[in-house]
């Protein structure tokens, strides 16, 4: 809010809440959305470093324009789709050591406390009705737009924000959509306003205010969030709830710069994007993991084949010293909380370095450098037969989501996926694949397919058999 780095403090000493707008799912994921996925799980990883207790919420959109137009175009229902896309979603993050939120509520799951949020900000004033819509007076509160930094005449309405007869100024926004003719059932609620959706806003007001309260700590999500997504997403809050007199909604908001290709965001409205496991299809989940914390993540940052290779290039160096150093071994959960406490705790320099960066906004390209000069002076010390501290330097690692697996496990995933598979495996795994079809179990089927897929095998189904191939 204030445009300048400033000190963290939490609202409840030694607890962290974070809310994250998360995916709307109606499609796969693309590298944009495992940006925001993966740098957030960082910040989650840095507090409980540090010792704090981390409440983490990252949404889910299950209701949408959107989607409603996907289910009707494949003919599927609404729940089904979104059901198939959350499913999809989630092995994407695990894929990219992306652990669990706290919490991932549903925004289907939350529609009576949405009608009670708008309940209250009509009795407060800052809400009308219009011929079955719900819409927030913005100059209603006078404080609108202080995240975008512009004054309310010079706000235009953004994305997702549709200007129609109904509304009393073009600025203000839906709180509840009335039903439109060719919409399905399943996307229609009962309200004192007649059948209809939720806006899209309130969905988040709602949500972060059921589960972290009227204030918490950090607020986050994309850049392309912070209007209107954002602005509204404060109106609703502390119009309805004041704050607790006028205090902010959050006390630190972070935005995530785009990935761009061709100096262009990726999105699915450009057509422009890759979807992640179409990239894990030839590059490992680390790898492209290393590349989405090179630049600092309020800045943007260019997709490429070549920065991706350089990516993995890298990785393959910092594995090979914890080869030298003979810490060889894979990590259980346990044991990858006792080398980062080691780290923590550690008066090296370089480790003393490497928290300082993080702690000074999370600058994941300055940590990564200090990375690499700690492990030139390991390699120095290693040849050297001099004491080295590779535990520690593994430790820090860990935080950034690296060096969990073993460095033999490495170098199979980097050096090519497609020397790791046998022709034998292949087949016996094709056998599984076809009973799970004929059972019609898809969701194992499909595991099986992206299982193929991260291992440099290409499937096509055809009438009577499957074909292979190795990319």
């Amino acid at each position: 809010m204030g445009r300048k780095k400033q000190d963290f403090v939490p609202l409840v000493n030694g607890k962290v809440s974070i809310y994250v707008c998360g995916m709307t799912v109606y499609d796969y994921c693309h590298l944009g959305h495992a940006r925001v996925m993966v740098f957030f799980d960082i910040v989650r990883r840095w507090f409980e470093a540090c010792g704090f207790k981390v409440n983490y919420v990252r949404n889910i959109t299950d209701i949408d324009d959107k989607i409603i137009a996907r289910s009707i175009s494949e003919k599927i229902s609404i729940r089904e789709l979104t059901d198939k896309f959350i499913f999809e979603m989630k092995k994407d993050a695990k894929c990219l050591g992306v652990l669990d939120p706290s919490h991932e509520p549903r925004a289907t799951e939350y529609v009576p406390q949405m009608l009670e949020l708008i309940k209250r900000l009509e009795s407060l004033g800052y809400a009308y009705e219009s011929n079955g819509d719900v819409n927030f007076a913005v100059r209603r509160l006078k404080s609108y737009g202080k995240l975008s930094g512009k004054s309310i005449d010079e706000l235009r309405s953004g994305e997702r924000v549709l200007v129609g007869e109904d509304k009393k100024d073009p600025l203000d926004f839906v709180l509840w959509k009335k039903t439109k003719p060719h919409e399905p059932e399943e996307a229609s609620w009962k309200s004192p306003y007649g059948d209809g959706r939720p806006g899209w806003h309130i969905e988040c007001s709602t949500m972060s205010s059921e589960i972290l309260g009227p204030r918490f700590d950090i607020h986050g999500g994309g850049i392309d969030l912070q209007f209107p997504h954002h602005e509204n997403e404060i109106a609703q809050s502390e119009g309805a709830f004041g704050c607790y007199n006028n205090n902010n909604l959050v006390s630190t908001w972070m935005h995530v710069g785009f990935v761009t290709v061709e100096k262009e965001k990726m999105s699915k409205s450009l057509g422009n994007f890759s979807t992640i496991r179409e990239i894990l299809v030839d590059n490992d989940p680390e790898s492209v993991r290393y590349f989405l914390l090179k630049g600092h993540y309020r800045s943007p940052i260019n997709y490429s084949l070549e920065q991706i290779k350089s990516a993995k290039n890298s990785l393959r160096s910092l594995y090979h010293v914890l080869e030298i150093g003979d810490e060889t071994g894979e990590l259980s959960k346990t044991e990858q909380l006792r080398y980062i406490d080691r780290a923590m705790k550690s008066d090296d320099p370089f480790a003393k370095d490497f928290r300082d960066a993080l702690q000074d906004d999370f600058n994941t390209p300055k940590a990564l450098t200090i990375l690499f000069g700690f492990a030139a002076q390991l390699k120095i010390q290693i040849k050297s037969q001099q004491k080295f501290q590779i535990t520690v330097f593994r430790g820090l690692g860990l935080i950034l989501g690296f060096f969990a697996r073993s460095p033999e496990q490495e170098r199979h995933l980097i050096v090519g996926p497609n020397s790791q598979i046998s022709e034998e495996e292949i087949k016996k795994l094709l056998v599984e694949r076809n009973l799970a079809k004929n059972k019609k179990d898809f969701q194992k089927a499909d595991e099986i397919r992206n299982i193929l897929n991260s291992r440099g095998i290409m499937l096509e189904d055809g009438v009577s058999k499957t074909k292979w191939r190795r990319t």
